[in-house]
């Protein structure tokens, strides 16, 4: 099942299978796209070599296309991902939509706050880094606006959806 999931082309395959085990986190072997042999998990799969969609070439090269997993630690050997739960999304949500509450009533800095807590909870969050910088733009603190607005402008170029 493993196997089938991680070289499978949807990540949400993948994630019903971490749900289903209750994994939190997931430590991914360097390699394992990208290995070739009668033994690798990408043959015993029927894995084109080419497949750049399946979820185990995501998880090698392409970490920041992710949405429910998230790099926590990269040694070039493993790569150790978080696997956000259901209650993460929520909770990043309510702090997201607070935040845009405060910010429609002008309230800059109740903004911000809910915007970073949204961001530590769910680092995925794109429209969270634009908003927190429009936030910090209201309070005149260009600098950091800029590079908030520049980090979510980033995740929108890199980004596989």
């Amino acid at each position: 099942d493993y196997m089938f999931a991680l070289f499978s082309r949807s990540e949400d395959d993948f994630y019903s299978f971490c749900k289903k085990t209750g994994a939190q986190f997931l430590v991914y072997p360097r390699g394992t796209f990208p290995t070739r042999s009668l033994y690798s998990w990408r043959y015993m799969t029927a894995t084109p070599r080419s497949d750049r969609s399946c979820n185990a070439y995501i998880f090698e090269y392409r970490p920041h296309c992710l949405r429910k997993f998230g790099l926590l630690y990269d040694n070039g050997k493993y790569m150790v991902y978080k696997i956000y739960r259901e209650s993460d999304f929520e909770s990043a949500e309510e702090y997201f939509n607070r935040g845009t509450e405060y910010l429609e009533k002008k309230q800059y800095r109740d903004a911000i706050r809910e915007y970073t807590e949204c961001i530590r909870i769910y680092p995925q969050c794109k429209k969270a880094y634009w908003f927190l910088g429009t936030a910090y733009f209201s309070c005149g603190e260009r600098e950091k606006a800029r590079i908030f607005w520049e980090r979510a402008r980033m995740m929108n170029r890199k980004s596989a959806y």
